[in-house]
């Protein structure tokens, strides 16, 4: 980049003024688009942003049916590609099936005890790899 493109993108960047709010919903959006509602073509859907717009509010937004259908679509694909499940990509939020796999079937995952954790500790949190330690929660 020259010089003169700097200045101008220094100049652009200076103009761009985010409220707080703005960059929670701009957070929420992409949190929604990792780890909620993954999409294949790795972008953030429009579709994410009213959404992220309600929760920035504090509105409640139940997402529990949503992730549901994302993960029933997910294993439906994988279950009836013609080649194989190793053929399919798939995008899906994986990390609640892991989740779900360690409460319903601890003896798959080496897990550290539930008395190692803090109260209130992600439940998630102890299935990804995660060390126990102490954290403020909200």
């Amino acid at each position: 980049m020259s010089p003169n493109e700097q200045k101008i993108f220094q100049g652009q960047r200076n103009m761009l003024e985010v409220t707080k709010e703005g960059a929670l919903v701009a957070f929420l959006a992409f949190w929604l688009y990792r780890f909620v509602l993954p999409s294949k073509g790795g972008r953030v859907r429009p579709k994410t942003f009213p959404m992220a717009c309600l929760m920035a509010q504090g509105s409640k937004v139940s997402l529990a049916l949503t992730v549901l259908g994302y993960i029933y679509h997910g294993l439906g694909d994988i279950v009836s590609c013609p080649k194989g499940p190793s053929f399919t990509y798939i995008s899906m939020p994986v990390h609640y099936i892991v989740g779900w796999l360690g409460e319903h079937f601890p003896y798959l995952y080496r897990s550290h005890p539930d008395s190692d954790f803090p109260k209130g500790y992600p439940q998630l949190a102890r299935y990804a790899g995660v060390e126990p330690r102490e954290v403020y929660l909200m």
